[in-house]
C-alpha cells in the first residue's frame, strides 16, 4: 500500500512539474500576451506632458534576449522617433511605448502595459534584459539612454491590466 502512495505521489509530482514548465515556456510568454498599441496621432498632440525631450516612441520588434539571441521573453534593442519624425507617417510599430519622464527621479522611463488579462502566473511575467543596451539618443537630448541588465517585476497596478516599468539611465 505504501508503495502505492509512493508511486502515486510522484506521478503527481511529474505531471504538475510539466504543466508548469508549459505554462513558463520562455518562448510563448510573449505570444500569449497581448500589449496596449500607443495611437501615434493622440501623442505626438501629448508631447509635451510625456517628457522633456523630443523623443516621443521607443519601439522593438521582438520580444527577446541577448543571451538568448534575443528569443524567449525579454527585451535586448530598441529603437527611438522623434515626435515630429516622419518616418512615424509610415511606421506601425509592432511594440511600442511613449517615452516618459519621471520629474521626482529625474530619469526616463517606459512602460509595457497588457491589453487584456492574462492567466500566465505573475512570477513568470518577470521580463529580463540580460545585457545592458544603448538607445542612441545622444544627438537629440546630450546623452545616450541605457536599457540596463536586470530584471523587471510585472506590476498589476500599471494600466488596465498590468504592465511593466523599465527606467532607462
Amino acid at each position: 500500500m505504501i508503495q502505492k502512495v509512493k508511486v502515486i505521489i510522484i506521478a503527481l509530482v511529474i505531471l504538475n512539474s510539466c504543466s508548469t514548465e508549459n505554462i513558463v515556456n520562455e518562448d510563448s510568454i510573449a505570444k500569449s500576451l497581448t500589449f496596449m498599441k500607443i495611437n501615434l496621432n493622440e501623442l505626438v498632440q501629448k508631447e509635451n506632458n510625456i517628457n522633456s525631450s523630443r523623443i516621443c516612441i521607443v519601439s522593438w520588434d521582438e520580444w527577446g534576449r541577448s543571451s538568448r539571441d534575443c528569443r524567449g521573453w525579454g527585451l535586448c534593442n530598441a529603437i527611438w522617433f522623434e515626435c515630429d519624425d516622419q518616418r512615424m507617417d509610415n511606421y506601425n510599430p509592432v511594440y511600442s511605448s511613449p517615452l516618459y519622464f519621471d520629474e521626482t527621479n529625474r530619469k526616463h522611463y517606459i512602460e509595457i502595459l497588457l491589453a487584456s488579462p492574462t492567466n500566465i502566473p505573475v512570477e513568470y511575467l518577470t521580463l529580463k534584459i540580460d545585457k545592458s543596451f544603448e538607445l542612441h539618443t545622444e544627438t537629440i537630448i546630450g546623452r545616450n539612454l541605457i536599457f540596463n541588465e536586470g530584471a523587471y517585476v510585472f506590476n498589476k497596478n500599471l494600466g488596465s491590466h498590468g504592465g511593466i516599468r523599465i527606467y532607462l539611465n
